[in-house]
């Protein structure tokens, strides 16, 4: 069973926390939250009347960012602009929230099931991530 959908919207990293006093963490990014719901409700959307996936998964994510005005000239886009993020949020911590939200949305039962991770981050004309779960066959 494939499950594929868009979240617009900046995607938000989760795995860094902060130290609240006794013992507590909370997540540093504010957007984690807010970010969290908006997957898991797409999610929820595309699993209607579909059980929980079994077995190994393959997750592909596409982490769209829109381009810092520097990539931008007089004449619009620069050559030198480049396809690929390669600064903060880590890709790494983008996943970790899709990973979660899947969970949460009952997509499959564990997210120790995803055996496979293909992500990406982009530059593009507007933020999303584009998800995308598959059963791996053995």
């Amino acid at each position: 069973m494939l499950i594929q959908f868009v979240v617009e919207g900046t995607p938000a990293p989760q795995g860094s926390k902060r130290h609240v006093g006794n013992g507590r963490l909370v997540e540093s990014s504010k957007a984690l939250r807010p970010w969290r719901q908006a997957v898991t409700a797409r999610a929820i959307e595309e699993m209607r009347g579909k059980s929980a996936m079994g077995g190994p998964l393959e997750l592909t994510c596409v982490f769209t960012f829109t381009r810092p005005s520097a990539h931008f000239g007089k004449n619009g886009l620069k050559a030198s602009a480049p396809l690929h993020k390669t600064t903060a949020p880590d890709t790494d911590k983008l996943t970790r929230a899709i990973c979660d939200a899947l969970a949460d949305a009952g997509v499959y039962r564990n997210d120790a099931q995803v055996a496979r991770i293909v992500a990406s981050k982009i530059y593009g004309t507007a933020a999303r991530a584009f998800i995308s779960i598959d059963e791996i066959a053995s």
